[in-house]
């Protein structure tokens, strides 16, 4: 007995001094897992089902007092994949120029800052979702997964209407324009930008300054090195917005630019309001994307796209409808389509694709059993115009997808 005595006290001692140091540094550890069964039909190519994981992450965030009202800050956010087995190792593949390379790494990084808040606002450097996303996200009204999210139609211009193919997590640079990455030389120098059109997005190497919140209101901005490399273009990118969330009234104004690319100099505004009337909250959005050639190319774009939809509580749960359209499409550089389609015939430079846009519907239902823990169902179609297609390039031009799911979602 005494022996159980002995050891319950050395234990008691040993944990005491790493329970105080952690709550002294104020680390959380935190995440969100997500699963779902999706069912997906494209017209006239097949139907496939699937477990998706739905932007399952974890992370660590930290804050420690300096004294006078300043804090030093940390994030690390990564993504896991719930529904595939195996390490942790992401393989990236990444066009550069006219050459497929590849990019290695070993964990998923969505979030990685650290850097300073107090009564001047917040500063931070590193790698992260920027201003123009902060807007963008106003109107997933359920997540940002699946033929639901608007990311589909809004946030990028090219005739492929697709989530994965409008969404890019910049950075600097790593693979090479004529040799592929591997895993014994994973940095050779590249001497070529990111040329994606998508405006929502991740920027890397970047520095990122967020003004106090002022009854509801804060103003942010965002500047990324993209791809300043000794040689070749020098792609920057530059967010701002200002976002008002007070009472039953939400807004938000954001501006975006993409300089210097590979192929084309572009910018984008969207713009978000929203008014909660207590038994529906109704909200819409507008966006404007405009691309310019430069560096020797030729050509430019200019799509619309904007969004309406209702939420309204239902005992627990909320359930959510969306309408979206996008009136044109864009092509920079190589098409992302395939050579057997009309629009491979595309030059080097920006073409504007007059029936590149598309049509979008969805439904869905949350429901909580707690703060933390949510089932959820939706259902959703995505038409294309004429000279779009949708969810795989191999797909017919004025295609239709149409797709249903339902899933789970714990925070922690």
């Amino acid at each position: 007995m005494n022996k159980k005595l002995l050891a319950l006290a050395v234990a008691s001692a040993l944990a005491s001094p790493l329970a105080a140091q952690a709550q002294t540094a104020n680390v959380t550890m935190y995440g969100t897992f997500r699963l779902a069964l999706e069912s997906v039909d494209l017209k006239d190519v097949g139907r496939s089902n699937k477990i998706d994981s739905w932007s399952s992450r974890w992370g660590i965030r930290g804050v420690e007092s300096l004294g006078g009202g300043l804090n030093g800050i940390f994030q690390l956010e990564t993504g896991v994949n719930l529904d595939t087995p195996g390490n942790t190792q992401v393989v990236e593949s990444t066009a550069v120029g006219t050459n497929a390379s590849s990019r290695y790494g070993f964990i998923n990084i969505r979030e990685a800052w650290a850097g300073l808040n107090g009564p001047f606002g917040t500063i931070k450097m590193g790698a992260g979702l920027t201003p123009y996303d902060d807007v963008f996200g106003m109107d997933h009204l359920l997540l940002s997964n699946g033929i639901e999210n608007m990311n589909n139609l809004g946030g990028g211009v090219n005739p492929v209407i697709s989530s994965g193919n409008q969404f890019a997590a910049y950075g600097s640079l790593v693979g090479g324009s004529n040799a592929t990455a591997t895993l014994n030389n994973p940095a050779l120098v590249g001497n070529a930008c990111n040329n994606s059109t998508a405006f929502d997005a991740r920027y890397g190497s970047s520095i990122r300054y967020d003004t106090p919140n002022f009854a509801g209101l804060y103003i942010a901005t965002q500047f990324a090195f993209l791809g300043e490399n000794a040689t070749g273009f020098k792609c920057k990118g530059w967010d701002t917005a200002a976002v008002y969330n007070n009472g039953p009234i939400e807004a938000g104004l954001a501006y975006a630019r993409h300089i210097d690319f590979q192929f084309y100099d572009g910018n984008a505004w969207r713009g978000h309001f929203g008014y909660n009337f207590g038994v529906a909250k109704v909200l819409g959005a507008y966006e404007r994307i405009h691309l310019d050639g430069n560096n020797g190319t030729s050509g430019k774009a200019t799509t619309k796209y904007w969004v309406v939809g209702v939420q309204a509580p239902i005992g627990p749960g909320v359930i959510s409808a969306q309408y979206g359209k996008r009136d044109k499409g864009a092509i920079v550089g190589a098409p992302a389509v395939s050579a057997t389609n009309p629009l491979a015939n595309n030059p080097t430079g920006v073409t504007e694709v007059a029936q590149g846009g598309g049509k979008q519907y969805s439904v869905s239902y949350k429901h909580g059993f707690s703060k933390r823990t949510y089932v959820y169902t939706w259902a959703a179609q995505i038409k294309a115009d004429a000279q779009a297609v949708v969810i795989d390039s191999r797909a017919p031009l004025g295609g239709k997808v149409t797709g249903y799911g339902f899933g789970i979602q714990h925070n922690f």
